[in-house]
């Protein structure tokens, strides 16, 4: 069974917390102690839903943080899975929606533009023209179960071309044939022709 992390622990992640969310961090989860000094339900729910992390990886966890700059305090599950992912050097859900929203340009390898195998993964399983015209929350909806199918299941490393720096190909336009006929029989009227491929005495 997995220890529950320590009170000096959890009243250091409420420090933390707190001196990155201010008051969106106490509006949601409270202080860490009661008036009795003890753990407040909600400190003893992350204590035991962080149990197993070293402290190594609450580190990462609150690194990650800072550096993706999450406007509002993450959930439970969400900093749990921020502090294993960081530890072992996978993107985070906000991360992989931002790479793949900015996932635009077709110059370069795939390796530059997605990052991580993990992205490109997603990036087959999900509809990248509805997502990069998504709100960023609707984005992360739609991204969301891919990716924690896929970081539950596994997923497929680089495929062998992937480094390969391939330089834009711009699409063909489709062709209009109606559009395409009726300009040939122009050309073939004001060239004097008929119907019939004879030219019009």
């Amino acid at each position: 069974m997995r220890s529950v992390l320590s009170e000096r622990v959890i009243n250091r992640i409420w420090e933390k917390m707190s001196a990155i969310y201010g008051h969106r961090w106490v509006s949601a989860y409270g202080v860490h102690v009661d008036e009795s000094g003890k753990l407040s339900q909600a400190a003893e729910t992350w204590s035991m839903g962080l149990s197993g992390l070293s402290r190594e990886q609450l580190a990462h966890g609150f690194e990650y943080l800072l550096k993706n700059g999450q406007e509002w305090p993450p959930t439970l599950p969400e900093f749990r899975e921020m502090c294993v992912q960081a530890s072992t050097d996978v993107p985070g859900l906000h991360e992989v929606v931002s790479i793949l929203a900015n996932a635009r340009s077709r110059e370069g390898s795939l390796v530059d533009r997605y990052r991580h195998p993990l992205v490109l993964a997603i990036a087959l399983a999900v509809d990248m023209h509805t997502l990069r015209t998504a709100s960023s929350a609707k984005a992360e909806a739609m991204v969301g179960p891919a990716y924690k199918r896929l970081v539950a299941a596994g997923w497929p490393e680089w495929p062998e071309h992937a480094f390969d720096r391939v330089k834009s190909i711009g699409h063909d336009k489709p062709v209009n044939r109606q559009a395409a006929r009726d300009g040939l029989a122009r050309m073939r009227a004001a060239l004097g022709y008929g119907g019939s491929g004879h030219v019009v005495c």
